[in-house]
Formats: structure tokens, C-alpha cells, sequence
């Protein structure tokens, strides 16, 4: 999921032992599943769920066919994407409409609904058929009723249980908590990610319920449970070091902040841990995000992040704009009693200055923090990516 340098040293010896992480740098999301097909197969067009959710009200999600909407609106009790909404909820797997709506009106306000609804997990690959007198939306599932709503019920419980556990904090305090608790109790699924034959675990009840799943099995999580907690949540695709990966952004405080809780979880791409939920790609801004991601097309709604008033190191008091020993040691002051202490540098070059001083060259041995708790060993950890120093004592 990440690049990852781990060292270790000593106050006698100075010796620095590391171990890089290789292959893909972050998880690949499964291939693109949903599907929209009218009678005739050659008009079967493929259609992705993971985009993030369009900024539409549900009474217009319908409207994108124009005068279509007219003729729904005399037809069916309300719109288009409430009535959809409802049957879906209902966990119906074959939806009638008594009047004609295009194909494409009928997958895109799908979309849009699977976009914003991350409960609705088992509606992967559907087909639409139209006539002039009626349509159909068939969700192809071999998955019973019964069994979907006990799915639905055990999905609601994992959620419920996590909201239940949420401290009474600002926004901040609440969007960390749920970030650590799913990063915490998930596994990485990385044989999903490696074969795209294996069985796949990207939605909100692989990452809740069974507790493993690949990127977007985090993302949709995060979204469903922080939605549940009143707040705007959505997800985002693209690729990140050109392999298709999924993330979030979440709304604090009026202002847009990115999360990826997939490059937060300590198990990198070959199996190796630190052991610690990490924070590097914690409530970033859109310079952070776009060091190692390029921003899907077909995202519909990408918000502006550009404020940093709510990330992780600017809320703990970690973050540098430079490195100086003064302004290490009185982080590690503040810190004093916490085996693990992160600290995010503004560039990478302050970064790199920090870890040649302090580590390279011993100085970390002299600052206040350090001798007054009598420390004489450390391990470290460093992400390049996001300029942050993590020290173990």
C-alpha cells in the first residue's frame, strides 16, 4: 500500500538498520462489475459504483433525461431515485416502472443512488430493459431476499456498534475515531488485490462484517459510517502510482478534507506491519493527496481541499513548515509518555534535513525531550510520500 522505511538505533552504536516494502504501492481495486444491458446485448455498456456521489437532490436525480422526467412524475408517486431508493431498501431485485425510461436514465440515477448509499453493497452488476410502454431494472444476485436483508441487518449492527463506541467529540475527534477504529479491526485483503479471480471484498460489509477488504471495502465503510454520524462523506477513485485505487473526502467544519484510510492501515503491500495505525493520509489537502494520486475522470463530484485547519499534525501540534532541533524537541516535550510520536514536515527537503541531523548524525541524543526520560534506544519509521517522521521509544 506504501512505501515504508523502518530503522532502528541505539544511543551506543548509532547503527541504523532499514527495510523497504516492493511491489504495487497501493491496493488495486477489483475490476468494474456493474453493467447495463437493453434487450439487443450489443447495446450493453459497462458502468463503475465507486465514483464519488454527484451533488444532485434526489428530486433531480431523475432529471438528467430532460422531458423523461415530466412523463415519470405522472407516474409513479414520487421521483425516479426515492422510488428505485425504496425498492432497493426493500432489497427488491426486480424493479418495474409503468412507463417507458431510457436505459441510460435508469443506470445513471442507479449510480447515482449506489454512489451515495453504501448499505446497498450486494447491487453489483445489473441489467435495464425498456419498451415503449414499460421498464424494468433486474439486479443480478444469487443471493436470496432473506439472506440480503440478514446481510443488510448484520451491516446495520457493525455500524451501529462503531457509532455507539464514538466519543462525545468535536468533528475532528469523531472522524479520527472511526479513521483508527476501522483501520484497527480490518485486514487488507491482498490476495483480491493480486488476483483479480480471488474473491473480491470491496464494499462497506466485507470491511465492517467480515473485517477484510481492499480499498474501496475501507472507503465505503468510512463514508457509511460517518454519513451515519451526519456528516458528508463520499468516495473517490483514480490511480496512485498508476494502480486503480479508491479514497475518501469528508466534510469538517464546512471545508473538504481527503482521507485513505487503505495507506493508514500499518500492513504495507508485502505483508510487512509496524504495528501502529498511521495518520500520514489523514483529513490531507489537495497538495498531500495529489504527491501520489491522479484523480479519476469519471468522478463526479470532486471537491476543492484546501485547507489544512483539521489535519491530524496541525490539530496535535506536530507540524513543521522547517526543521530545527528546537522545534523537534518541543514536540517530543509535549509528547512526553508516548512510545510512538509522529511528525509531519511541510517539505521534503525539511524532512530530510530532520533524519540526517537527528538520526544520521546522533543528534537526537541531545535534545532535552530525550535525555530527560533517560531514553537510550528508538526505532523509526519514515513516509517519504507525506514527509512524516514516526519515532518509536
Amino acid at each position: 500500500m506504501k512505501h515504508r522505511v523502518l530503522s532502528c538505533i541505539t544511543l551506543l552504536t548509532l547503527l541504523f538498520a532499514s527495510a523497504g516494502c516492493s511491489g504495487t504501492d497501493a491496493p488495486k481495486m477489483p475490476p468494474q462489475e456493474t453493467q447495463s444491458a437493453t434487450e439487443t446485448p450489443s447495446a450493453a455498456t459497462a458502468a463503475g459504483t465507486t465514483a464519488a456521489p454527484a451533488k444532485t437532490t434526489k428530486s433531480t436525480a431523475a432529471a438528467a433525461s430532460g422531458t423523461q422526467a415530466e412523463t415519470q412524475a405522472e407516474t409513479l408517486p414520487v421521483s425516479l431515485y426515492d422510488f428505485m431508493l425504496e425498492k432497493l431498501a426493500a432489497h427488491e431485485t426486480e424493479i418495474r416502472f409503468p412507463t417507458e425510461i431510457p436505459n441510460e436514465t435508469l443506470d445513471h440515477t442507479l449510480q447515482q443512488i449506489l454512489m451515495e448509499h453504501p448499505e446497498l453493497f450486494w447491487v453489483r452488476q445489473w441489467y435495464c430493459t425498456s419498451t415503449p410502454s414499460w421498464s424494468k431494472l433486474e439486479i443480478d444476485t444469487k443471493t436470496s431476499k432473506d439472506e440480503l436483508s440478514q446481510k443488510s441487518d448484520q451491516l446495520e449492527a457493525a455500524v451501529q456498534e462503531i457509532v455507539s463506541q464514538v466519543p462525545d467529540a468535536d468533528a475532528y475527534g469523531k472522524a479520527l475515531f472511526v479513521h483508527d477504529y476501522i483501520v484497527d479491526h480490518t485486514d487488507y485483503d491482498q490476495q483480491a488485490a493480486n488476483d483479480p479471480e480471488a474473491a473480491k471484498t470491496a464494499t462497506a460489509y466485507d470491511c465492517l462484517v467480515t473485517h477484510k477488504a481492499v480499498c474501496s471495502g475501507y472507503s465505503r465503510a468510512y463514508q457509511l459510517v460517518m454519513q451515519r454520524l451526519g456528516y458528508q462523506c463520499g468516495v473517490c477513485s483514480g490511480l496512485s502510482r498508476g494502480i486503480n485505487h479508491a479514497w475518501n473526502f469528508i466534510q469538517l467544519d464546512g471545508k473538504y478534507y481527503w482521507a485513505d484510510l487503505t495507506f493508514d492501515d500499518p500492513v504495507a503491500a508485502d505483508g510487512s506491519s509496524s504495528g501502529s495505525i498511521e495518520h500520514s493520509y489523514f483529513l490531507m489537502n489537495d497538495e498531500m493527496l495529489l504527491r501520489t494520486r491522479t484523480m479519476g475522470s469519471d468522478n463526479q463530484f470532486v471537491p476543492v481541499c484546501d485547507s489544512l485547519d483539521q489535519n491530524y499534525y496541525v490539530r496535535r501540534g506536530s507540524y513543521l513548515d522547517s526543521y530545527s532541533p528546537e522545534g523537534v524537541d518541543a514536540i517530543l516535550a509535549r509528547s512526553a509518555g508516548e512510545r510512538r510520536i509522529e511528525i509531519m514536515f511541510r517539505t521534503s527537503e525539511a524532512l530530510q534535513e530532520a533524519m540526517t541531523d537527528l538520526l544520521d548524525n546522533g543528534k537526537i541524543w541531545e535534545l532535552e525531550a530525550v535525555r530527560s526520560n533517560g531514553m537510550t534506544d528508538l526505532q523509526y519509521q519514515s513516509e517519504p510520500d507525506m514527509n512524516v517522521l514516526i519515532l518509536f521509544f
